[in-house]
């Protein structure tokens, strides 16, 4: 088990908004990314990215995505030509969550192809292991083992 302490939680959510507001700062022909809007998965991905979402000083969208705990997928946000999103979790464990997510924004945004969608659309997660079948643009921690992460927003309080 890992042991995640709140402090590693404030470096590394320093460090991945210190990220996006690079990338806005890189703006070319090709690159062009801002977002606007920051969507938060619940449950795991709801505190980083409320978190962001005051360092950034950006909306923030929740939705519940379950892949593992239930069934109930709600949509992100319709995305026009122009609006770009952050997705962010906590983990990025098997790449299922966000192929999802990523397959829902395209089933609903028949508007954009591929290539708008790869620009309009970033992913981000505290943690991401090297076995997972998605890669997310922004992590700052990557795992090549299976430990368990124990998040101190999971901690228990009274003993």
């Amino acid at each position: 088990m890992i042991d995640y302490s709140h402090e590693q939680y404030l470096k590394d959510i320093h460090t991945m908004a210190v990220w996006v507001q690079t990338w806005e700062e890189v703006q070319s022909e090709y690159i062009r990314w801002c977002p606007q809007t920051i969507v938060s998965i619940a449950r795991g991905g709801l505190i980083p990215g409320v978190y962001l979402s005051h360092l950034l000083g950006l909306r923030n969208i929740p939705i519940m995505w379950q892949t593992r705990d239930g069934s109930v997928k709600e949509s992100p946000p319709l995305i026009s030509d122009n609006h770009q999103i952050l997705i962010v979790d906590d983990i990025n464990d098997s790449g299922e969550t966000f192929t999802q997510i990523i397959q829902d924004i395209k089933k609903n945004n028949v508007h954009l192809d591929d290539a708008k969608i790869r620009r309009n659309v970033k992913t981000m997660s505290i943690f991401t292991r090297y076995s997972s079948k998605f890669r997310v643009d922004f992590s700052p921690n990557k795992l090549d083992n299976d430990s368990w992460i124990n998040f101190p927003w999971e901690k228990t309080l009274y003993a």
